[in-house]
């Protein structure tokens, strides 16, 4: 299990979350598992193919791994997804005190590392940690994708753009 919690939730925080998570087990799957959510899925069809968020797709062409998402409508599969909250939910956030999101962060690790990943798994009956050497991870050499953050504004007719609640002046062409 990998934690990591930010202040945000948008594709370019998720995107980086993911290649921290690939750092932190020294590898990178072969598939990946979603819930629905937009930053990974952008939408369905109605034959139920899926129109991926292209900048997490370029991602994943690039990490090489296989987004895969959770069927709509179908609990057998999102379960897997969401038991996982509720693992930290029940066993590492109750009665949390932390200073900041760096803190937060290290604490998290920590319990990862000393709570999470070294229990017998209810499901699976396996160590994680002594389990993820079988899991033939592809190699993740600290390989570099870049998860600066992008935005588009537009500029208003007193040559002015909003970002992050201040207004900016730009040129009038």
């Amino acid at each position: 299990m990998y934690v990591e919690f930010t202040v945000n939730s948008n594709t370019d925080w998720f995107i980086r979350c993911h290649h921290h998570a690939f750092a932190y087990f020294g590898g990178v799957p072969r598939e990946i598992l979603h819930d629905n959510l937009k930053s990974a899925v952008i939408s369905r069809d109605s034959q139920g193919r899926i129109r991926w968020n292209e900048r997490y797709l370029d991602f994943a062409t690039n990490m090489g791994f296989r987004p895969r998402a959770c069927r709509p409508y179908r609990a057998q599969t999102k379960g897997k997804v969401e038991r996982a909250i509720s693992y930290v939910q029940q066993n590492f956030w109750c009665g949390l005190k932390f200073t900041d999101l760096d803190d937060l962060n290290a604490q998290a690790q920590a319990w990862a590392n000393s709570v999470a990943n070294v229990r017998v798994h209810g499901t699976t009956g396996e160590v994680p940690f002594v389990q993820l050497p079988h899991e033939a991870l592809q190699p993740f050499d600290g390989q570099r994708y870049d998860t600066s953050i992008k935005t588009e504004r537009y500029a208003s007719r007193d040559c002015l753009v909003s970002y992050d609640g201040n207004f900016y002046s730009v040129p009038a062409a």
